[in-house]
């Protein structure tokens, strides 16, 4: 099973080489010939990876290249699929548990994305990201994502109106800081093709562009509320 792993660890790299080419062309033919190419080269490594699992069905590794093979293709239900068996074979791998919640968090399926990010955060309470979009998860599921309940249940009047429109605009201006620089951060794993250094060689900017998924999803729920209050002022 290692050796189809390894071919199709080649067309995945392939594939991703090329994909830096095609960001960097306007639309024509050479455009449209290489991004059949990198379709080619993507089903190649599923082609492999089949062969892999069907040597080894618990061969974790070859799932979990799967997923992040279908991730690639645009199909986010059989990435979660794939990623879910891995899991399943690998219940005490953090990296792999983390993926899965931010899966679920990107197809917008928070109970799931929250189960899975609090499972984690138990295996390892110094997880930081985990811990991050559990709290995230939670707060956007139940629509509290931006008031601090035990200050602000206190206050009436006029002090609740300007703290709730302090901490309205503080959150903005912080999610919209996080999100430019995670924009820079995954520009740059992208250009330079900086993988991880675990078996799986998962290019960086993968699993960073989740994280930037996650942060302009924010940006745009804090401002719809910003922009929702000042259209409601007396």
């Amino acid at each position: 099973p290692a050796e189809y792993l390894n071919v199709a660890r080649a067309y995945v790299r392939s594939a991703d080489a090329i994909q830096r080419r095609v960001s960097q062309l306007s639309e024509g033919e050479e455009r449209d010939k290489l991004t059949a190419v990198r379709a080619e080269n993507l089903s190649k490594a599923i082609v492999n990876l089949e062969k892999s699992i069907s040597l080894k069905g618990d061969y974790a590794p070859a799932h979990f290249l799967s997923s992040q093979v279908y991730e690639r293709q645009g199909d986010r239900v059989l990435a979660i699929e794939k990623t879910v068996e891995t899991r399943n074979l690998n219940p005490l791998d953090t990296g792999v548990g983390y993926q899965l919640g931010l899966l679920y968090y990107l197809d917008e399926q928070l109970e799931k994305a929250k189960d899975e990010f609090a499972r984690v955060v138990a295996l390892n309470g110094n997880f930081s990201n985990a811990r991050y979009f559990l709290g995230l998860s939670y707060s956007l599921r139940e629509r509290g994502f931006i008031r601090v309940e035990v200050l602000y249940g206190r206050l009436v009047g006029n002090w609740k109106r300007l703290t709730s429109w302090a901490i309205c605009l503080t959150s903005l201006a912080y999610a919209v800081i996080v999100t430019l620089y995670m924009a820079r951060h995954v520009a740059f794993s992208y250009q330079r093709g900086i993988v991880s250094t675990q078996v799986s060689e998962t290019p960086l900017y993968i699993p960073q562009s989740l994280i930037l998924a996650g942060s302009v999803i924010l940006v745009l729920q804090l401002f719809y509320y910003v922009l929702d209050r000042v259209r409601n002022l007396p």
